[in-house]
């Protein structure tokens, strides 16, 4: 029904025309797509990123599709910004100045490391896991305090390629991410169900299942996203999704307009 989380080129490392995305949403017979493009901002590394300079050029090519496909889906624009507190006056700044759909907030660096990056995880997979763990989370309930964003993306995005915790650390870390949930639930912020995860050797969504309970517990909303960074990734999954949203008990999703929820039932 929706995918809340499609990149363009100009973030460096996709591809595939913005109108092919959407060709692609409507070819899914999805109603709505989102453009999520990555917004990350010095002092972090921006080689995976559109900069600043290009968020103007960036939201006329989305509106000039809005108004292509209107009354056949609905095409919307967002920003991914990756949190870090010595960006954050500018977060807002722009966050306040550009007429967006909805923000989303990620955390790709922990100790100055991608974890993200399939090619860069050598140089920091060999670290103990934990302070690594504690460090992400840090950061996330520093990014749910700064109130900048209204959708929080792959929750548990520290597991893609980290060693694995042992089991009395597992446990530790998913305290700790239960009480960010309970942040989360406070600022009334919007958890993204990732599908991306499951072409990734954990081979499941962010967040796992027990955060998605989690969620359902502190009544959560969340959204569907493929994270897609080509057409043939659009609204990929979207059926295990629901399946994973459903079975947590949900029976909704939330879209966004010009920043303001909305409730799509499921049923």
């Amino acid at each position: 029904m929706l995918d809340y989380h499609v990149h363009t080129p100009l973030c460096k490392h996709a591809t595939g025309r913005p109108a092919a995305m959407v060709q692609a949403a409507f070819d899914a017979g999805l109603k709505e797509i989102a453009f999520l493009d990555h917004l990350t901002l010095p002092p972090l590394p921006t080689n995976h990123s559109m900069a600043a300079k290009d968020i103007p050029f960036y939201l006329n090519c989305i509106r000039e599709l809005a108004v292509a496909w209107e009354g056949k889906i609905r095409v919307l624009a967002g920003l991914e910004i990756d949190y870090h507190l010595e960006s954050l006056e500018e977060i807002l700044r722009i966050t306040q100045s550009y007429d967006l759909d909805m923000v989303a907030g990620s955390v790709h660096f922990v100790q100055g490391y991608n974890i993200a990056s399939r090619s860069r995880r050598n140089s920091w997979s060999h670290l103990p896991p934990l302070p690594l763990f504690h460090t992400y989370i840090d950061a996330m309930e520093a990014m749910v305090e700064a109130d900048f964003c209204d959708i929080i993306c792959h929750l548990d995005l520290m597991d893609k390629f980290a060693p694995s915790l042992s089991p009395e650390e597992r446990k530790e870390t998913d305290n700790r991410m239960e009480k960010l949930l309970d942040a989360v639930s406070q600022k009334k912020l919007v958890v993204e169900i990732n599908g991306s995860g499951l072409d990734q050797p954990m081979g499941r969504p962010y967040p796992s299942d027990f955060l998605l309970s989690a969620c359902k517990a502190r009544n959560i909303p969340v959204t569907l996203a493929s994270d897609a960074h080509s057409p043939d990734s659009v609204g990929k999954h979207a059926e295990t999704l629901l399946g994973h949203i459903r079975a947590a008990g949900y029976n909704s999703v939330t879209g966004f307009y010009r920043r303001e929820p909305r409730t799509m039932s499921i049923t």
